[in-house]
């Protein structure tokens, strides 16, 4: 009896063997390029190997892009190669928008009847794209004293576009360009939350809050005082930061100057 035990136990480490065979993995990956900026197209090359049936394998999902793309259609479900002798490239577009910043990607495998396993492809940069103003203005834009008491409630609106998501634009500041005739800038605004911009006077304004929109239109609710001095022409400019999601220097975006003019 003691050979067969033998011939048993050994039946069993090759059948113990063949289970842990029958795991896919991957050869050959590569990201190209290696960075993107967000609109741009990727290619993603892989072989697998798999010692089980081929027609095991169920899908393969990429996996590690920001949430943003893929709520904006970015497509993940990856091709399964031909055969186990044979690479794949799958081309990408990473749909627009799309956080800045370094991303580490795999393949998710789907096989033999829902069995998962999660393997490292390869890493991809998003560049970050600099934010733009498209538009800004006060709504009114001028006001009469002798048509107004006291103070005037209105808004100041601008809109904000960024291809990594219109969030990415942080603390905006409208600020003073200039007075004609020169005067203190806390007699337009009722408002007492100012700030300074290089050593002018600056006003916050609201921040863009969508990351999963390439543009959004942002408005701040003020108080304007009417009986403030007139006539004056104000000219003022937004500005505040792109913010990098990677290494770097935040860059500071800017308006086209905005006017208001209180009159008599």
């Amino acid at each position: 009896m003691k050979p067969a035990l033998v011939i048993l136990a050994a039946g069993l480490a090759v059948a113990g063997c063949q289970s842990t065979n029958n795991v896919p993995s991957l050869r050959a990956t590569a990201v190209s390029p290696q960075a993107i900026f967000p609109g741009g197209q990727v290619d993603i090359s892989y072989g697998l190997q798999y010692e089980g049936a081929w027609s095991d394998i169920e899908s393969l999902e990429l996996k590690g892009l920001p949430d943003n793309t893929l709520a904006a259609g970015t497509q993940t479900e990856m091709p399964t190669p031909s055969s186990d002798t044979r690479n794949t490239t799958a081309p990408l577009l990473i749909q627009a928008p799309a956080a800045d910043g370094l991303y580490n990607l795999s393949l998710s495998i789907t096989y033999n009847g829902g069995q998962q396993v999660t393997l490292p492809v390869g890493q991809l940069r998003i560049n970050d794209a600099p934010s733009e103003i498209e538009f800004a203005q006060f709504e009114p834009g001028s006001h009469r004293a002798s048509e107004c008491n006291n103070v005037l409630q209105g808004q100041f609106k601008y809109a904000v576009s960024d291809a990594n998501g219109a969030n990415d634009f942080k603390n905006p500041r409208l600020y003073l360009l200039s007075a004609e005739p020169k005067t203190k800038v806390a007699l337009l605004f009722a408002e007492d939350n100012f700030t300074t911009v290089r050593g002018q006077p600056a006003l916050a304004l609201n921040e863009p809050t969508k990351s999963n929109a390439t543009r959004e239109l942002v408005s701040t609710q003020m108080a304007i005082n009417c009986d403030g001095p007139a006539p004056v022409k104000w000219t003022w400019q937004v500005e505040g930061v792109s913010q990098f999601g990677n290494a770097g220097t935040p860059v500071r975006i800017g308006s086209e100057p905005v006017q208001y003019f209180a009159g008599e």
